[in-house]
């Protein structure tokens, strides 16, 4: 669909940019990866993970997409004290959501939403310190 200039175009005037967004921002480089895995079976999109975990939750749970996020970072946080490498992929989020038949390949019920995916597997590189962050902006009130 990102292919479709027309139909970016249109999205956009209707004040739907998330298509021209992504067309701008994203597609080239997921095109370049799906045409290296084709040429090569070079897998850049999952980094050549061993194992992906889909974190999801049931539609009718009473915080659906908190409970998973909030699994994904436990998942997350026990993977690092293992010694794992991880990933969030969240292309592969955006085209479950748009494409239906991608859950069911993976045997993901209808009455499920995944909200994350993570690529798991042991790391090449070991760092010696953390990368640079953002200093932190705290924000509170009085009252």
């Amino acid at each position: 669909m990102a292919e479709k200039a027309w139909l970016r175009s249109l999205l956009k005037f209707v004040n739907q940019p998330s298509l021209a967004n992504y067309y701008a921002n994203n597609y080239q480089t997921i095109k370049d990866a799906f045409d290296l895995w084709e040429k090569e079976g070079k897998d850049i999109l999952f980094h050549g993970a061993t194992a992906v975990i889909v974190v999801g939750s049931r539609n009718d749970a009473s915080c659906p997409a908190e409970d998973a996020l909030l699994a994904t970072q436990n998942i997350l946080l026990g993977a690092h004290t293992m010694g794992l490498g991880t990933c969030l992929i969240g292309y592969v989020i955006e085209a479950m959501k748009r494409d239906k038949s991608l859950n069911r390949s993976i045997g993901l019920p209808d009455d499920e939403t995944p909200y994350a995916i993570i690529a798991l597997g042991y790391p090449d590189e070991q760092y010696d310190k953390l990368a640079g962050r953002k200093s932190v902006v705290l924000r509170y009130a009085d009252g």
